[in-house]
């Protein structure tokens, strides 16, 4: 009888853990706007039953023994886990459906529901993170490997959920207002550091769920007077001799979002603009996937919808307006995009969970970010993942453009990584290749020359700068010995030099960096770059539209 129970348990527990990775493979989206739990709630009265016969009171000779019973007792904590695990994910979607029937008209109800989900997050992730999965020592190998994979999953729901929640209660605050942001849209086809450079601006407005974005401008008519706004800190040191606290466009230079978004802030209120509650920088990676929810827009008698936003808003805006005086025309066209995404999002119809979806995505990409002058909501930003501030052990590979053009598209970037532990440290390697692949025939809106500079048409005129860990020593770059920026940056440190490409043309530029150890991990950051860096370390590859972490 009892080969019989833990038989039976086993069957319960292997088509529990199907059921269950079958929901998972679900599409997140139609679970929660009606698509099928059967397989979850399947998966949960599967690992309940499997739980209850590992409680048998025909086990309980066994359970009691020292080697046998410590293995018996861990599998019915886990298929209680597990089941408990599944009970509150049919709860949460079965919740979740219920906020968005009940929320699906603009106005004050999207701050309930951003309300809820926040709750909502909240309460899931305090049930999980109350799930109690058995002993975890002297298991044998099959049960230590579902106890690790259990604890790392549980771990990664409790982290997310976290996360989620904080957005929402971010988002949340944001609507409810009344506040007032500044708008940054960042240009990918002209790169700064783990950001688009600022060269269109305005003022977002939020109040009873609503939004309003004041016509949007060029930095360029968003004037700074010199010295009416201090540069200091690292930011000074290193950066100083471009005139961030001046200069629009050369904000972002550091990939520390936080830093410039509140030296942004300051810049425009000096020019007469007022003050602001927060920064808000949505690039066009961020407008792509908020138009891929709430649908296409018309904008100058033509329908954009998601597909089309990166073209027109990188490269096709410039072919209608190829000259530079037609600028003004063409900031126009800007303005009426956004106001026309922002009508979408008040008075449409729209898939919350599609959109959320969609701006998480890009906020783990560095495309959308967001910083407060209100320490509170500044927390809720930094756990929702859009802050855009970088740890102490990021790496970082940035291309600045410096020639006026818009040549980032057709710039492509590939980084290798190596690390090599040697006696008490290891021996980091970035080599970072770049190739100019713009093609013949482009406007000079693009393609350049940009007026007073020396430069001819095609030609890519940048800084290549890495950003390494700021516990790094002997940081230098090979063949180099004088550089355009080098030192410590708000807990990280860069080294990066002037580079000229012409078209076709390409050059590799090999860093080393000492790190302290012979084992560690890095944060690879992403370059918000488009098209993306591509990295590699060893045998693995990977494009940077999120953090990847590297472990040795």
């Amino acid at each position: 009888w009892v080969a019989v129970v833990l038989s039976g348990a086993h069957a319960d527990a292997r088509a529990g853990r199907t059921s269950v990775d079958r929901a998972r493979r679900q599409d997140l989206q139609q679970l929660v706007e009606g698509g099928s739990v059967d397989d979850l709630v399947k998966g949960r009265a599967l690992f309940g039953r499997a739980h209850d016969r590992l409680t048998s009171p025909v086990l309980l000779p066994l359970r009691v023994l020292p080697v046998v019973g410590r293995q018996i007792r861990s599998a019915a904590s886990l298929t209680g886990a597990a089941s408990k695990v599944a009970a509150a994910g049919v709860d949460a979607i079965g919740t979740s459906r219920s906020i968005l029937q009940a929320s699906r008209v603009p106005g004050p109800d999207r701050v309930e529901q951003a309300d809820r989900f926040a709750a909502l997050a909240a309460t899931t992730a305090d049930r999980l993170a109350r799930v109690k999965l058995g002993p975890d020592d002297a298991l044998l190998p099959p049960l230590a490997r579902a106890r690790r994979q259990a604890a790392g999953q549980i771990g990664e729901l409790v982290a997310g959920l976290r996360r989620g929640g904080a957005a929402a209660e971010g988002l949340g605050t944001v609507l409810r207002g009344p506040g007032r942001y500044l708008l940054v849209v960042p240009n990918n086809a002209e790169m700064r550091a783990g950001s688009g450079m600022f060269l269109s601006v305005g003022l977002l407005q939020s109040s009873d769920g609503r939004l309003q974005v004041s016509a949007m401008q060029s930095v360029i008519d968003v004037t700074v007077p010199p010295g009416t706004v201090p540069l200091t800190g690292d930011l000074a040191d290193r950066w100083g001799w471009l005139a961030p606290n001046v200069d629009w466009r050369n904000l972002m230079v550091s990939p520390h979002f936080p830093e410039n978004a509140a030296l942004a802030a300051k810049m425009w209120e000096a020019a007469g603009r007022g003050s602001v509650d927060g920064v808000v920088a949505v690039d066009p990676v961020a407008l792509k996937a908020v138009v891929e929810a709430v649908g296409a827009v018309e904008v100058a008698g033509r329908v954009v919808d998601g597909g089309h936003v990166l073209p027109e808003l990188l490269h096709d805006q410039y072919l209608r307006f190829p000259a530079l005086a037609d600028r003004p025309e063409r900031r126009e066209e800007l303005s009426e995009f956004a106001s026309a995404v922002m009508t979408q999002l008040n008075v449409g119809s729209w898939s919350a969970v599609r959109l959320g979806k969609g701006l998480a995505a890009a906020a783990r990409g560095r495309h959308v970010m967001a910083w407060s002058a209100d320490a509170t909501q500044e927390r809720a930003w930094e756990a929702a993942g859009a802050s855009g501030e970088l740890p102490s052990d990021a790496l970082l590979a940035s291309v600045l453009n410096r020639g006026g053009n818009k040549l980032d598209q057709y710039l492509s970037v590939d980084a290798t990584l190596e690390l090599v532990p040697a006696g008490d440290h290891t021996d980091a390697t970035v080599r970072l290749s770049l190739r100019n692949a713009v093609p013949a025939g482009e406007p000079q809106y693009i393609a350049g020359p940009h007026p007073g500079t020396d430069l001819t048409a095609g030609d890519y005129l940048g800084i290549a700068a890495v950003t390494v860990p700021g516990f790094a020593d002997t940081v230098s770059i090979d063949g180099v010995d004088r550089y355009a920026v080098a030192g410590p940056d708000d807990g990280t440190a860069v080294i990066g030099i002037e580079v000229l490409l012409g078209a076709g043309q390409e050059r590799t530029l090999v860093v080393h960096f000492r790190l302290p150890g012979r084992h560690g991990a890095l944060e690879v950051e992403p370059s918000a770059r488009v098209p993306q860096i591509q990295w590699h370390n060893g045998s693995a590859s990977w494009a940077d539209d999120g953090t990847h972490v590297v472990r040795w």
